[in-house]
């Protein structure tokens, strides 16, 4: 690519990712098929389907959590390996918790529209990297992309590839450097055998590099994927790494706490040419750009880390990222020396979102950072106890292209809320331990998919 170099092929190292953290299966959403419309033979475009099954799991040696916006009829709850059926956790009209050891939970819900979700959540001891993950089961999409990863000495970042169906499926693999788009001879083509896992050190195609980006398309078969991501740099600590949006113009990075320093962005440049980005920071009193981020250089295909000055608003904080050509966008911040956190590019919620509030783990309850793209806003926050009862309510008004911070102080004894938007909003949950930090995006429950919309054949 113009403007860059390709890295030569590099050999693997020894040393392993500490942050360890098991399989995690897929979220797989089953709706109306079709073909794809033409849009020259007066084809309708793609219409909103109901979800009716959805399909995770979450890993093992974790606390879980595991709900649904509204009950559904039937669920089943296995093992994985193995078939071991969990009948306490096979009751789609209630929230459940379980604590998961050797193996992973592979739930499998009916329903239409009741908008099936599982999280999970683990505190890492100093040998693993120290520090709290927390994260939602992942779903099968087509194409995944992921911020802030390394493969230096001290940041290990690893790909779990599973594959739910009963045929092989098909990955390609794509990084970028500081330097460059990197030549990663074996990572187109990676073939995961049906039902099973195949773990990906990052360091085997690419050494010592202290910031890396990744693609992974998925080319044929029902794969999921998850990245798992340990530093010992100065930022320490672990992070389940949550998926970015996909290449584009604007982005918008939501979710960034008040009060916490080593806040940076992370900008990948995909394309052949440089970029010039334009940060624009929304906080509690509106958009400001702050002085350095007005024009800010990325070279063709590479990533560059942008240190955020320490005064830009005191409170919580979201970016919305402008650039003359498409970038892929994200952010990390530090909660001391023993952990750190991601924040990811979202799009405004398009239905409810799931946050649990009780993890277990001495996870405390988490606080929301919710952010009004471009019009004001206003959210409804619901908490319900374990039996799916409403057990406390509150509204939270935002106004346009600012930033609040909430904390779920008016919901009663919940074990999870669900959040509803009216207007466009973006968000994240902020989830802390004594010593550890993860954070959430808000993202609607799999309640409906777009589905196209074509004409009879004649």
């Amino acid at each position: 690519m113009t403007g860059s170099r390709r890295r030569p092929v590099r050999t693997p190292v020894a040393q392993r990712l500490r942050a360890a953290a098991p399989p995690v299966l897929a979220l797989a959403l089953v709706g109306a098929a079709a073909l794809l419309p033409n849009p020259d033979d007066g084809s309708r475009p793609p219409v909103p389907v109901p979800v009716s099954r959805a399909a995770y799991a979450c890993p093992s040696g974790t606390s879980v959590a595991l709900g649904q916006v509204s009950p559904g009829d039937s669920v089943v709850a296995r093992e994985v390996p193995g078939a071991r059926r969990h009948s306490s956790m096979e009751r789609p009209d209630r929230w459940r918790r379980t604590e998961l050891t050797d193996s992973a939970l592979v739930i499998e819900q009916v329903g239409r529209r009741s908008g099936a979700t599982g999280f999970f959540a683990r505190t890492l001891g100093a040998e693993e990297g120290g520090g709290l993950m927390v994260g939602a089961c992942p779903g099968t999409v087509d194409q995944s992309w992921y911020l802030g990863l390394g493969s230096g000495a001290k940041h290990q970042s690893r790909v779990v590839l599973t594959n739910l169906s009963d045929v092989v499926a098909v990955a390609d693999l794509a990084m970028w450097g500081s330097q460059g788009p990197i030549e990663e001879v074996g990572a187109r083509g990676v073939v995961v055998k049906p039902h099973s896992v195949q773990i990906i050190e990052l360091s085997k195609f690419a050494a010592e590099e202290p910031d890396l980006a990744l693609r992974v398309n998925r080319r044929r078969g029902a794969l999921a994927v998850t990245v798992l991501d340990g530093s010992q740099r100065v930022f320490a600590g672990s992070e389940a790494m949550p998926p970015t949006r996909i290449p584009s113009k604007q982005q918008m990075v939501g979710g960034l706490p008040a009060n916490l320093k080593g806040r940076s962005l992370v900008i990948l440049n995909p394309g052949s040419a440089t970029v010039r980005v334009k940060a624009t920071v929304l906080g509690q009193d509106g958009p400001i750009v702050p002085q350095g981020l007005q024009s800010v250089a990325v070279g063709a295909g590479s990533v560059k880390n942008v240190d955020l000055p320490p005064g830009v608003g005191s409170g919580p904080i979201s970016i919305r990222l402008d650039a003359n050509e498409p970038i892929v966008a994200g952010a990390r911040f530090d909660f001391g020396k023993t952990d750190y956190a991601a924040a990811v590019s979202a799009r405004a919620l398009d239905g409810p979102a799931l946050i649990p509030v009780e993890l277990g783990a001495g996870v405390e309850r988490p606080r929301l950072t919710l952010t009004a793209l471009g019009r004001s806003a206003q959210v409804a926050v619901t908490g319900y106890d374990a039996g799916m009862k409403v057990v406390g309510r509150a509204k939270v008004d935002l106004d346009a292209s600012t930033t609040r911070s909430v904390r779920l102080t008016t919901v009663g004894d919940a074990a999870y809320v669900v959040v509803r938007a009216r207007g466009p909003v973006i968000g994240a949950a902020l989830f802390q331990t004594a010593d550890g930090v993860a954070s959430v995006p808000l993202e609607a429950a799999p309640m409906r998919v777009l589905g196209p919309s074509v004409r009879p054949a004649s």
